[in-house]
């Protein structure tokens, strides 16, 4: 979000200033805190870890559709506040989800690996597709639109493959 925070047709489509940018940036956060407090362990341990995952991923995508539809600034903090849902979530079930399938010797360093490996290349791909798009001029509005875009079709790639993965051992105790 930080390449679309800084993107012109973004800031005038929203009218960004100090304060929105603030909000703009910082609601997906406090709400991703606020899911993995109140209901990423809840969802996990009812559906099991793949499906919390699955549904997590799905509130993200439908957070990142509200985000870039046509709409107001308040649609817009709707679809940041989903995605953050959905992130506090997919964060709390992948951590439980590869501590209970890594090897015994191997646990420690994959829970911090994969989880941190997976948020790092997000990010990347995200800097990246933001800077790649920034360059787009026209048509009105799709560089930032595009920027969040991307996120869709790898969360939908997760679930697609997900279905092959096993179940946490956890979930048939």
């Amino acid at each position: 979000m930080t390449v679309i925070l800084a993107d012109k047709q973004f800031i005038e489509y929203y009218s960004i200033d100090a304060n929105r940018s603030g909000l703009v940036a910082t609601i997906p956060w406090a709400m991703t805190g606020l899911a993995q407090l109140w209901l990423g362990g809840f969802l996990a341990g009812w559906l099991g870890r793949l499906w919390a995952l699955r549904i997590s991923i799905c509130i993200m995508i439908i957070g990142v559709v509200v985000q870039v539809v046509p709409n107001n600034f308040g649609v817009l903090i709707l679809g940041r506040l989903l995605t953050g849902l959905g992130f506090g979530c997919v964060y709390i079930a992948t951590n439980l989800y590869v501590a209970e399938c890594a090897p015994t010797k191997l646990r420690g360093s994959f829970v911090g690996t994969v989880s941190q490996f997976g948020y790092q290349l997000g990010t990347l791909i995200a800097f990246w597709a933001g800077y790649g798009m920034s360059f787009h001029k026209s048509p009105y509005n799709i560089a930032w639109r595009v920027s969040n875009l991307i996120q869709i079709p790898i969360g939908l790639a997760f679930i697609f493959v997900s279905f092959w993965y096993p179940e946490s051992p956890s979930i048939h105790a």
